[in-house]
């Protein structure tokens, strides 16, 4: 155990772990002696305060794991940092994430050539507790970007998935093209939000024409006399203490 918590970091030190049905719950603690300020560079050694941060990584043997680490809030000692205090960082996690980098790396590889929801069923029978959102989330962080102006560029970039039977897109005609030139076979389908986008923009223009631009509803005499009466006390609410007393003069 210890020498999987190593890979990590090699500044982490395991303490314990548990196994509960399917998952197992490790704790591992930083044995830095000084730690780097992100936001100056400034290293550290005094401590403000601790709190546990737990976190999703690879599975071992079958059980989903999950790390909890005692992690140090510093003080930081440069006079000229706007921060007084800040977390300690590690290279394997982004900040303030919930799965690790090599978990990441491992669910973007297993998502790939399948659907959100496929995917996410899945890994949550075998790697990690995920749902499609995040499958979806950390396939667009992971994804190139690809050059829309550039049939050639979008074809070369969907060649490198020769699996693609069904492919969503927007109603851009590069990707249209681009599809139908790398993968002829493929079901071209509208995507959810643009379908959606586009009938709401339809039918907003056809109440437009087909109803009057306004409905006049005529008052009754009592509820017009209270609206002004309400008016009447607005205005007198606006009106300074040296307004009020020319007034009342």
């Amino acid at each position: 155990m210890d020498k999987f918590i190593k890979q990590l970091d090699p500044n982490l030190d395991y303490i314990n772990y548990e196994i509960n049905n399917d998952k197992c719950y490790i704790t591992v603690a930083s044995n830095r002696k000084e730690v780097i300020c992100p936001f100056c560079g400034r290293s550290s050694s005094r401590i403000h305060s601790t709190y546990n941060r737990t976190f999703q990584d690879l599975p071992i043997q079958g059980y989903k794991v999950f790390i909890t680490i005692r992690n140090r809030k510093m003080f930081c000692d440069n006079s000229d940092c706007k921060h007084t205090t800040f977390a300690e960082r590690f290279d394997f996690i982004s900040y303030k994430a919930k799965k690790t980098r090599r978990l990441e790396d491992e669910i973007v590889r297993l998502s790939i050539n399948c659907n959100s929801v496929a995917a996410s069923k899945d890994l949550k029978e075998n790697v990690v507790d995920i749902g499609k959102s995040t499958v979806c989330n950390l396939l667009k962080k992971q994804t190139p970007v690809v050059d829309k102006k550039t049939i050639t560029a979008v074809c070369k970039w969907l060649r490198t998935y020769p699996n693609f039977l069904v492919i969503s897109r927007d109603g851009s005609i590069t990707y249209g093209n681009a599809i139908t030139d790398a993968h002829p076979e493929a079901l071209q389908i509208c995507d959810r939000f643009h379908l959606l986008k586009n009938l709401t923009l339809y039918v907003t223009e056809y109440l437009k024409k087909r109803l009057k631009p306004q409905v006049l509803i005529q008052a009754v005499s009592g509820e017009t006399k209270k609206m002004e009466a309400i008016k009447q006390v607005d205005e007198n609410r606006k009106l300074t203490l040296k307004e009020k007393y020319e007034k009342i003069n």
